[in-house]
Formats: C-alpha cells, structure tokens, sequence
C-alpha cells in the first residue's frame, strides 16, 4: 500500500470585512465554496464538512476541506481560498496516509 498525500484546509465562513450597511460581518455559504472547488478542473473530487472554529477567541461557522492527493500545490490552494473569501487566514493541514477506494 503506498502512503497519500491528504490536505485539509480550514475556512471560516465569515467575510474578515465589514459591509458599508452595517457593521456585522457578510456570511459565506458552504455552496459558494463548493462552486469555488469545483471550478478548479485539476481537484477531482473533495469532501466538505461543516464544523464550527474558534479565531482570535470568536466562534465562527467554518468548513474543513479534504483533499486526497491534491494535483494542485498545496499552498497555492490555501493562498487562493483566503484571497477567494477575503480570509484573514486559512489553516492547511497536510497528512500522510492510505487510502483504498
């Protein structure tokens, strides 16, 4: 069996800036990350989960992205969610693992 490449990134569902109209922070639905994700031809398949996180000492709804042998690079990834969902920051986990489908 031969060890994988697994990412997962961590993305708070929270725009880290205020609306003109009110000072709440604007949501990001799970399905505009979806969209996002699957726009990107080299991501063949992911899996999403809605989890709630802890920033700066905030609750935030957020989503964990897994990622099996990601064809892109990984930072490149994470440095576009951020950028795509105006994210002050998105965590990137990389493991090693097998993985049978």
């Amino acid at each position: 069996m031969t060890q994988n490449n697994i990412v997962r990134y961590y993305v708070g569902l929270k725009i880290n800036e205020r609306n003109n109209e009110s000072d709440e922070d604007l949501p990001i639905h799970k399905d505009e990350v979806i969209q996002f994700l699957d726009e990107k031809e080299e991501i063949e398949g992911f899996t999403i989960q809605e989890s709630q996180g802890y920033w700066k000492g905030e609750v935030e709804d957020s989503v964990v992205i897994e990622i099996v042998n990601p064809s892109v690079t990984n930072e490149s990834l994470q440095k576009e969610l951020a950028e795509e969902f105006k994210q002050e920051s998105v965590m990137m986990v990389e493991l090693k693992g097998n993985v049978v489908f």
